[in-house]
């Protein structure tokens, strides 16, 4: 028998869509809307249903807040499903609306499922409607039919959505990221991330470690203008072995004992001044079992359409509210995790904006159950501690390769 799914449409898109596309049996959406205020919202539902081949169907109300609004427009939904849906399975998600588009709809199903019961033939199976509801903190779609003698376990909860689908859901349209299928780059360079992240965690002299730092910074602002730094001192000892590693590397020209060295391309700034971590990152948590990992997330936030005008037109600006480090799904759920290479004694930092940063996009970008994670080379001062324990921030620093991968498994662990 095929389904046909009844979605009370709100802001939050996937307690909707996690059941229905996980129900290979779904064919029809019916998208409920007490009145027009989240219409937007529907047709970006619509969109993503429609995209698996399932057809939808819009039914707008005239209120989502008045009761006796909403119990005609329950009559009416239950009326046209006995209409065109008669030979399906009727399934409420009532999960979405508003607290009165619930309970309404809730209850009506329930006394349209004892009338079908009352008034079926002797012996003739009555198409009761199934009513659910997605509780994502708990990874269960239990059934809230309150009919006497029917006791159904609860439905699978799956994994349905990819990373593109899941940021879509919560209003975000990728437009460019870093995955399994163009990576070639970032796992050629994968010794030479292993090899700073190792330097860096036994380096006794954090101030050498940041004056590479902001040299590689400073000289991508006007590359290739900027190309050439001079340093403070030499390179010496251990320091000495990484300029010198980097030079043959090809990311630096250096020469042993003296302060200048020139950046080999804007790639290598960039990748000196910081994305070596974020390559780094993405790396182990590649490795580390999760459903989908992507880097250097770009996008815009709005709609389809938004995302067509930023493809063809290139209005849209790019800017740190569009730019991700990393990006992790599994099981439904985004892990957005921010790398940082600042000193964050230094005066120029401003732990309090990373962290507010962090917390606001991870809940924009995952929903009420995403999760974050700060990944920082160097310790975090205990002001930026308390703040991010205050805010559910997982934290790793400072940096190694074994800490990274105890903080993505503890993630991984949370996400199950």
């Amino acid at each position: 028998m095929q389904h046909v799914h009844i979605n009370l449409v709100s802001n939050q898109l996937l307690p909707n869509l996690i059941p229905a596309l996980g129900d290979n049996a779904c064919t029809h959406v019916i998208l409920v809307l007490g009145d027009h205020t989240l219409k937007a919202r529907a047709e970006a539902l619509a969109d993503m249903y429609r995209d698996r081949d399932i057809e939808v169907t819009l039914f707008e109300g005239r209120s989502s807040h008045d009761v006796a609004a909403l119990k005609q427009q329950a009559r009416e939904v239950i009326d046209r499903l006995s209409t065109e849906f008669a030979d399906m399975r009727w399934i409420l998600n009532a999960t979405g609306g508003t607290k009165p588009m619930s309970l309404t709809f809730t209850n009506a199903f329930n006394q349209y499922n004892i009338m079908a019961k009352a008034h079926a033939e002797p012996g003739q199976d009555p198409n009761w409607a199934l009513i659910i509801y997605t509780d994502s903190q708990n990874k269960a779609i239990p059934i809230l039919n309150d009919e006497d003698g029917l006791q159904l376990p609860p439905l699978p909860y799956q994994s349905v959505l990819s990373l593109d689908q899941l940021l879509e859901a919560n209003g975000f349209m990728m437009t460019g990221a870093i995955d399994a299928s163009n990576d070639d780059e970032v796992v050629a360079r994968e010794a030479l991330s292993r090899f700073l992240a190792k330097h860096y965690s036994k380096e006794k002299n954090p101030q050498m470690l940041g004056q590479l730092h902001f040299h590689a910074s400073e000289a991508a602002k006007d590359y290739p203008n900027t190309a050439t730094q001079i340093l403070s001192h030499a390179p010496f000892n251990t320091w000495a072995k990484l300029y010198q590693r980097l030079a043959d590397e090809g990311l630096i020209e250096w020469s042993e004992g003296e302060q200048e060295i020139t950046f080999t391309s804007y790639e290598a700034c960039r990748y000196l001044a910081g994305m070596w971590l974020e390559e780094l990152t993405y790396l182990v948590a590649k490795g580390a079992g999760f459903e989908e990992v992507m880097m250097n997330v770009e996008g815009v936030w709005g709609d389809r359409h938004d995302r067509a005008n930023f493809l063809t037109e290139n209005t849209a600006s790019k800017g740190k509210n569009n730019e991700f480090d990393v990006l992790v799904r599994h099981n439904n759920q985004l892990l957005t995790i921010e790398c940082k290479a600042v000193n964050w004694q230094s005066k120029f930092a401003n732990s309090q904006d990373v962290t507010q940063k962090l917390d606001n996009l991870s809940r924009k970008l995952g929903g009420v159950y995403g999760q974050s994670l700060l990944v920082s080379v160097y310790a975090c001062p205990d002001a930026m501690r308390n703040r991010a324990n205050d805010v559910n921030i997982a934290l790793c620093e400072p940096v190694t390769i074994k800490a990274i991968e105890a903080a993505l498994a503890k993630c991984q662990q949370n996400m199950r």
